[in-house]
């Protein structure tokens, strides 16, 4: 029933309601009424069953398990468990500070987030969050990025000619990596042929087409290139034919096989005269490749090397070559390699679990041979932890797994792997870890570590897992400020900042077990340090103060004992102080106050008064109050300089970095900088040298001035202005300039050459030069240039490391020497691609999906043998660009075990493969389903019956109809072909005019699963008809046929 109600009087055509109040986890159901003005009410209630929604916790989620796992040395994953669904979010960066977030939305208790494209050899800081109006944030978690995997290349070795006849070698070399087999040969360096195969191995032999020359010294040299297509080249070998023989070569007989294994055979032979031997063999009468010695016998005796293919078929055949280089060559023979070794997979029993606590558990299974243990834990079939011993091996199996939940419901797999790959998984159990018990005790501190002014560590451990919070204040009886980290641990530590520096605080530290169970700690108290800025006894004194005066303005000097901003106050003598006064707008120690427009020959008063950063104010007021009296306009000062500095040399161009307008000058005597400037020739802008012109100490003689910020083609008027240090004041004439046009630079791209090379272009207006500058940071460090004047610009940087971020800026310089610089850029290199996280899920009978991961977006192929039959191979997949795949194979073969491999490739063509584990189809042992049975017979024109009956399978199935005269009558089967099916049709042409036939219609499908149908009856047709056969008929075409 429905006892609850919320709603609103206010009449309206569009409703909507918000409840309020609610219980959280709660399932509520509700109805909807309205009620129009003639009270007249409306209900609906969803046909009686209500509408009905479930309220979510009302709390953030409880952060557990925080791991972090490498899959490649620039790619990591991060996984977390949440009590309850919520969303998935990381933050991480090479600092504490983070400053990049990765995450989803989708709402889990099981956490995942992928961080790709991390720079190598870095240590990364990170935490997760999880929740939406209630989040959770975990603690600080770092992890480092491994080394960048250096490709390494074939190393070719042991390089040598022997079999050489007068018109052919044998060339053999070993490498250390499988790799492919290439001659390059001719008779000079320059080579000109080349001759090999593309057949993988780590020994290598070539035997050379028989087109040499007799009598002629050859060069050659061998190349062999691994699956990443990395090369090896050897270095130049020689070596001569002989002549053309005078007598036959060695008679070959008696050519046997023996010690055939799954991987290698001994081939034996002999001969009539002393000779060497060599087998060439493969898979098909190509053969491909050749084995041999060197040695001179008549009984031979050759085993291939262990890389041959189990179950295969191999075709060889024999060469003997005598001292004179006379070759005989046998016909083809062919032997069968046996199958491979134990494709078995182990037995697991007595699956158990032990010594169960509130955070442990011991798991424990026996299996029929020695494996590994490796136990798959969740808390679901999902699974996400995964614990136990990959490389020892047993069939007594133990493993301890910690850091559980209490409380908890773990669903958990065991998996074993014998040492020949074959994998068994026990079906999925469950156990319950023990509930916390007792109240949390916080076994140490809480103390204060690392105070500064603005921040401080507070840090306390407990005796059970628990979470860490800190409520604090500046005020013992209102804590008003908290920080929580919500993962449970023993030692806590706890970041505070923000502080307001110099100030006391209070705290109390609250610890709370997973079953809300918590601990306080009673209140402690801190002091922030003081800033360096404020470190600094506070102003006490002014100085040292002396006033440099001309007719019509004064300079005023003094020192403070502490940095101070002041101002100087002044009235004419007879006068109050009204307001007139000269002031700084920074802290010094050392003062320059300028007064201006002062009246000529006039005694002036002054005080002075300054202010610290501690808000410190101190006055100069002496008893005896200063004064200072101005010169004679006339200039009239005897001995004192009444001469303005002589202004020359004035240049306007362009600074030495960056954009502006630099203007230069010389003045006769040191003296102040500046420049006056405008779009008029009021002017209204100055610009100076603050390093100069306030502090006189430091007036020069060679004066430059650059003024920034100003608009590209644009007519400027200006005037210098430089004061000496007895206040003379000197101005030029104003003149004009105008800014340059606006840096050419454009079209700047940065293009992937290849995983280690990028090619920078760009545009100017007018021919420069081409420079780019590179590097990991925007130090740059490295530069590429070519000086050749053009408009359009290309360079190539090379040997750059895949993945990583470099900063790149152009520059260029035309031929009066004016360069345009470019902002930072930045561009990552594609790496290789890297296959990670192979995942077998939804086997059926026909079918498999493989799901695995790439670094970057890359095609899908996956390559799948039956390991019993070679020849029961294929290969599926997707030319979609993607870095998460999920390839589904079709059409397999039920009850199989297959091997695969999975090859990807990126958009630049760069590939990568990887074998995956072995995986075997369900066997199909469900029936073809039969449907749509039907039947028709008609006479023909001698009375003969024709029936044909026809029905439907959902698999394809044979075809066969079994039948009988009668209820009664002996069965008899309708002869059919051998032919496999979805729609069947059977004619019978031996049936009786008039008669009942009973049949059932029979399928079975090519894994011999067979289906009967039901027993059906009809009525076969004659030419004449009686009063009963017409009744048969009808009741026939009502009910089609009667079924028994």
């Amino acid at each position: 029933s429905f006892t609850l109600e919320q709603g609103s009087g206010t009449m309206t055509i569009s409703h909507s309601i918000t409840l309020v109040d609610l219980l959280p986890e709660t399932h509520y159901y509700y109805r909807i009424l309205s009620q129009d003005t003639s009270n007249n009410i409306m209900t609906d209630d969803n046909s009686g069953v209500g509408f009905d929604f479930i309220t979510d916790s009302g709390r953030s989620p409880i952060i557990s398990t925080v791991t972090s796992t490498e899959n490649a040395y620039n790619n990591f994953t991060v996984s977390w468990n949440t009590d309850i669904d919520s969303n998935s979010f990381v933050e991480f960066g090479t600092t504490a500070s983070y400053g990049s977030v990765v995450g989803k939305y989708d709402s889990l208790q099981n956490h995942s987030i992928n961080l790709q494209n991390l720079l190598p050899e870095t240590t990364y800081y990170y935490r997760v969050r999880s929740g939406a109006e209630f989040e959770a944030v975990s603690g600080q978690y770092s992890f480092m990025t491994g080394t960048v995997p250096v490709p390494s290349i074939p190393i070719i070795s042991l390089v040598s000619s022997a079999g050489i006849t007068h018109n052919t070698a044998n060339i053999s070399w070993v490498t250390n990596i499988a790799s492919n087999s290439y001659v390059e040969y001719g008779t000079d360096t320059s080579y000109g042929k080349i001759h090999g195969n593309n057949v993988f191995a780590t020994n290598h032999n070539i035997t050379l087409p028989s087109d040499l020359i007799a009598d002629t010294v050859y060069h050659f040299r061998v190349r062999s290139t691994d699956a990443s297509h990395n090369e090896g080249v050897s270095d130049d070998y020689t070596f001569s034919t002989v002549s053309v023989p005078s007598s036959p070569p060695p008679a070959i007989s008696s050519v046997a096989f023996a010690g055939i294994t799954h991987n290698t055979a001994t081939i034996t032979w002999t001969t009539d005269l002393a000779s060497d031997s060599f087998v060439e063999y493969g898979t098909d009468t190509s053969y491909g490749k050749t084995y041999g010695s060197g040695a001179l016998t008549t009984n031979h005796s050759i085993t291939l090397p262990a890389d041959l293919n189990a179950g295969t078929t191999y075709h060889f055949r024999v060469h003997s070559s005598d001292a004179d280089k006379n070759e005989g060559i046998s016909g083809d023979y062919s032997f069968l390699t046996i199958a491979g070794p134990d494709a078995i997979k182990p037995i697991i029993s007595n699956v158990s679990y032990s010594n169960l606590s509130e955070s442990t558990v011991r798991i424990s299974w026996e299996t029929d041979e020695n494996t590994n243990s490796i136990v798959y834990l969740g808390i679901s079939t999902n699974y996400s932890l995964v614990s136990g011993e990959d490389a020892a091996s047993t069939q007594n199996h133990l493993v301890n797994v910690s850091g559980l939940i209490p409380n908890t419901t773990y669903h958990f797999q065991v998996v074993s792997r014998d040492s020949n790959g074959n994998v068994a998984y026990s079906a999925d159990s469950v156990f319950t870890t023990l509930a916390m018990a007792g109240t949390p005790q916080i076994s140490s501190g809480p103390m204060e570590n690392n105070v500064t002014d603005t921040s401080v560590h507070i840090e306390w451990t407990t005796d059970q897992n628990t979470d860490s919070k800190v409520v604090y204040g500046t005020d013992a009886s209102q804590l008003d400020h908290s920080m929580l980290i919500q993962e449970q641990a023993l030692s806590h530590s706890v970041l505070l900042t923000g502080l307001l520096a110099q100030t006391e605080y209070f705290y109390k530290v609250v610890s709370e077990n997973i079953l809300a169970v918590s601990v306080e700690s009673s209140t402690e108290s801190f002091t922030t340090s003081v800033d360096a800025e404020h470190d600094h006894p506070p102003l006490s004194k002014i100085e040292n103060v002396h006033a440099n005066q001309k007719s019509t303005s004064a300079i005023v000097t003094f020192t403070t004992d502490q940095k101070a901003m002041c101002f100087v106050e002044y009235r004419v003598d007879g006068q109050t102080y009204s307001g007139l006064k000269g002031e700084e707008l920074s802290y010094n120690t050392n003062h320059n106050v300028h007064l201006l427009d002062l009246a000529p020959k006039t005694k002036y008063f002054m005080k002075i008064t300054c202010t610290d950063n501690l808000d410190t104010i101190v006055k100069y007021e002496p008893a005896d109050e200063f004064y200072f009296i101005t010169q004679d306009s006339s200039g009239d000062d005897g001995d004192k300089d009444a001469t303005a500095p002589s202004i020359s040399g004035i240049k306007v161009g362009k600074p030495s970095e960056g954009e502006g307008v630099l203007v230069s000058w010389n003045t006769d005597e040191i003296s102040s900088s500046f420049v006056r400037y405008g779009l008029t020739d009021e002017l209204g802008s100055v610009a100076g040298d603050d390093l100069v012109s306030f502090d006189i100490t430091k007036y020069v003689t060679s004066h430059e001035v650059v003024i920034n910020n100003l608009p590209s083609n644009t007519k400027y008027y200006y005037s210098i202005v430089s004061s000496d240090k007895a206040g003379n004041i000197a101005q030029s004439s104003a003149d004009t300039f105008t800014t340059s046009s606006q840096s050419s630079l454009s079209s700047i791209k940065i293009e992937a050459v290849s995983m280690e090379e990028a090619l920078v272009s760009w545009s100017t207006n007018s021919a420069t030069s081409s420079v780019v500058e590179f590097g990991t940071t925007q130090t740059y460090g490295q530069v590429r240039q070519d000086n050749s004047l053009v408009k359009d610009h290309k360079i190539t940087i090379a040997g750059l490391i895949s993945a990583t971020t470099y900063h790149i800026r152009v520059r260029s310089k035309d031929e009066s020497g004016k360069e345009y610089v470019s902002s930072d850029y930045t561009f990552t290199p594609k790496s290789p691609p890297i296959i990670s996280g192979i995942k077998i899920s939804d086997v059926t009978e026909h079918g498999v999906t493989i799901n695995f991961l790439t670094n970057i977006a890359t095609d899908s192929v996956v390559q799948y043998t039956d390991v019993k039959n070679p020849k029961n191979t294929g290969s599926q997949g997707s030319p979609e660009l993607l870095t998460n795949h999920n390839v589904v194979l079709h059409d397999l073969t039920p009850g199989t075990t297959f091997v695969m491999k999975i090859k990807v490739r990126d958009d630049s063509g760069n590939e990568a493969e990887q074998e995956g584990a072995s995986f075997s189809t369900n066997k199909d042992e469900t029936h073809p389903k039969i449907d749509q049975v039907r039947v028709e017979s008609a006479l023909a024109q001698n009375d003969k019956v024709q029936t044909i009956i026809s029905w439907t399978t959902d698999e394809d199935a044979t075809t066969k109809v079994i039948y009988r005269e009668g209820k009664n009558g002996e069965n008899m089967d309708l002869p059919t072909s051998d032919g496999i099916a979805q729609s069947h049709i059977a004619v019978i042409t031996n049936f009786k005019p008039g008669v009942i036939y009973f049949f059932n219609v029979k399928s079975m499908d090519k894994y011999g699963n067979e289906a009967i149908s039901e027993t059906y009856a009809t009525l076969t047709p004659k030419k004449k008809e009686n009063i009963i056969q017409i009744i048969i008929n009808n009741f026939q075409e009502i009910f089609k046929w009667t079924n028994v």
